[in-house]
């Protein structure tokens, strides 16, 4: 719990830089020498009228999601254990280039100070590929250029490699 004048003091910093995360917020607190949870500090800031615009799943994602939980909720271990789960990001120089927190009053969408100003020239970006399994983590790879079917069959091969020759710890 935190005294009103610390919610008064967080509630002027969204104020002030409205696109300050709740984990900003809460490394500045501690910086002064506060300690409160991030988890507190957006509790706080909704109870004030603070909202943050999070994406939300339509119908369509949350009916998928049903459909593969319900599908694969009866697969035994040794099925798990055979599953290799990939995934790629983009990491951008100058932070989220795409998607940005603002916390703001109601109806002020529109003010200047509201809006993440767009870098110019995209500030350049790096691709990176990952992999997990049963067995454990993948190593993460850099991606070069655009990632085609090939390079992604390639990729996907040498991750189902065994565990040592893929970067796995076998046993955890």
């Amino acid at each position: 719990k935190i005294n009103e004048k610390l919610q008064r003091r967080i509630v002027r910093m969204v104020d002030k830089e409205p696109s300050l995360t709740s984990k900003q917020i809460q490394a500045d607190l501690q910086t002064q020498g506060t300690t409160v949870s991030a988890r507190t500090i957006l509790h706080h800031l909704n109870e004030k009228g603070r909202y943050a615009r999070t994406p939300l799943l339509t119908q369509r994602h949350k009916k998928a999601r049903l459909e593969f939980a319900k599908t694969y909720v009866t697969k035994s271990q040794s099925f798990w254990e055979n599953v290799l789960w990939t995934d790629e990001t983009k990491v951008e120089l100058f932070g989220k280039g795409h998607h940005g927190t603002v916390y703001r009053k109601r109806n002020e969408d529109f003010k200047e100070k509201n809006a993440v100003p767009p870098v110019k020239h995209g500030g350049g970006s790096k691709m990176f590929w990952g992999c997990f399994a049963a067995s454990g983590t993948g190593c993460l790879d850099c991606v070069n250029g655009i990632m085609k079917s090939d390079d992604y069959h390639r990729k996907a091969q040498k991750a189902a490699s065994p565990p040592e020759v893929m970067g796995l710890l076998a046993g955890q």
